[in-house]
């Protein structure tokens, strides 16, 4: 599953996405989930690896490396 497509089946546009690199930990962005069209393409449609709740309206998303 996609970024876009984990984000887009979310039932509420509040949740705060953080969104990280599995490859270095590293935080890539932060947003609203209502803001997805406004991540980079290249960023959006890479694989999830692993997502976590951080509370009632967050979570971090943890993509696979970029190819």
């Amino acid at each position: 599953m996609t970024l876009l497509e984990m984000i887009t089946t979310l039932k509420t546009a509040n949740v705060t996405v953080t969104v990280k690199d599995a490859a270095n930990d590293t935080e890539i962005i932060t947003f609203k989930a209502s803001g997805i069209a406004g991540v980079e393409g290249d960023v959006s449609a890479r694989e999830v690896r692993r997502w976590e709740l951080n509370g009632a309206s967050a979570i971090t998303v943890v993509l696979e490396p970029a190819a």
